[in-house]
């Protein structure tokens, strides 16, 4: 009788802790990689606005907006360039001003730069846009945010900020690769406190009955 309760009692309670992990383990490494997606998106469009909102009409020291880009590319890790309406690089860190080094420069983003479609709704409406694009100089997924700047005039300029999607999937992997260990952890964690909330159960109940 004591051993069929607290058999009972300890299969009972490690269903419940393994079914909680379980559930939070799937629901986590379906939709970990499109919510660190999503975030890292949002992250990019608020910092993008707040860059063109802070320098735009702001070229009395141009220092300032090379540095400006420089802090922005080491706090976000993306890379961000600035150009004319008709695609002509004016501001990017460690840009020379030679036309080959603008062309070897700006190929991170020259698949955006020659999106017309996107480029004429960022500038149509005046907002920060964002896609996901395969960059074909380095055949990788990436994140790319375009935004109108005003350096001299309204909306002159444009600006482009494309960031990897790798560490993204790297960190979905590496989780992945965590829960294997943290589920052995949690059978063994599961199995001793279920026993432990069995025989503490069962026992008021035996002398009960």
């Amino acid at each position: 009788m004591s051993k069929s309760i607290s058999k009972k009692l300890f299969t009972i309670t490690f269903s419940l802790i393994l079914s909680v992990f379980v559930i939070n383990m799937i629901v986590q490494l379906l939709f970990f990689e499109d919510f660190y997606l999503d975030r890292k998106v949002k992250d990019l469009k608020n910092e993008v606005n707040t860059f063109r909102t802070m320098y735009s009409y702001q070229l009395v020291n141009k220092n300032t907006l090379y540095n400006a880009l420089s802090s922005y590319e080491e706090s976000n890790n993306s890379k961000m360039a600035i150009f004319s309406l008709d695609g002509k690089l004016k501001y990017l860190t460690n840009y020379e001003g030679g036309v080959d080094d603008s062309t070897t420069l700006t190929a991170f983003c020259a698949d955006l730069l020659s999106n017309n479609e996107l480029i004429d709704r960022v500038l149509t409406h005046d907002t920060v846009e964002w896609t996901i694009f395969i960059d074909k100089s380095s055949d990788s997924k990436k994140i790319g945010v375009v935004s109108p700047m005003s350096l001299q005039n309204f909306n002159d300029s444009i600006i482009i900020s494309v960031s990897s999607i790798q560490p993204i999937q790297e960190a979905a992997s590496v989780i992945k690769s965590f829960y294997f260990y943290l589920l052995i952890c949690i059978l063994f964690v599961a199995i001793i406190l279920s026993n432990i909330y069995a025989k503490l159960i069962s026992k008021p109940l035996i002398k009960i009955n």
